[in-house]
C-alpha cells in the first residue's frame, strides 16, 4: 500500500489521541507513556496520513506474554 504525502491535517491530533486511548485500554497501567511521532506529529509539514505511535512500556514481558 503506498500513500501520497499531503498537507498536515489537525486532526491528526485527535486521531492519534483515539488510538493511543485504545492502546492505554489494552496495555493497561503496564502502558507507561504514549507519544504521537512522525511526520504528522509535526506542524504545518507535508506528511504520509500514518499516525506513527511510540509506547513506553514497563515491562516488555508483559507485552511477550500477550502476544
Amino acid at each position: 500500500m503506498t500513500y501520497a504525502v499531503v498537507p498536515h491535517n489537525p486532526l491528526w491530533k485527535q486521531a492519534f489521541g483515539v488510538e493511543a486511548a485504545a492502546l492505554q485500554a489494552a496495555l493497561g497501567v503496564n502502558a507507561a507513556k504514549l507519544h504521537h511521532i512522525g511526520s504528522t506529529a509535526i506542524p504545518n509539514i507535508l506528511a504520509k496520513p500514518i499516525i506513527d505511535i511510540l509506547i513506553e512500556v514497563s515491562l516488555l514481558q508483559q507485552v511477550d506474554a500477550r502476544a
